[in-house]
């Protein structure tokens, strides 16, 4: 048997290529996109970013040095103090 050609080659090859591209789906970048931030955890750390934006410009540089917003579960913010004057601070503020 021969070997092939060069130009037989590279007809194969580009067979081969073309036959690989036929099993490609394209999908759309946004849910490339959101699939790609969930798995990083790019998204949550954005939302955690802003809210602890939100916070500080809520309660003033004061009390954002002494506090730091946790979880919100079933609409409820909790929130973490440095100690139990902070916290009577915060009700009284409410």
């Amino acid at each position: 048997m021969d070997e092939p050609t060069a130009e037989q080659r590279e007809a194969w090859d580009l067979a081969q290529i073309r036959q690989r591209r036929s099993h490609l789906h394209a999908k759309p970048i946004g849910s490339v996109v959101r699939r790609l931030m969930a798995s990083t955890g790019y998204g949550e750390t954005q939302a955690v970013e802003q809210l602890r934006q939100q916070w500080n410009a809520a309660v003033g540089e004061q009390l954002a040095g002494m506090t730091r917003p946790g979880n919100v579960a079933r609409g409820v913010l909790y929130v973490y103090v440095s100690n139990s004057a902070v916290m009577q601070e915060l009700h009284f503020r409410r």
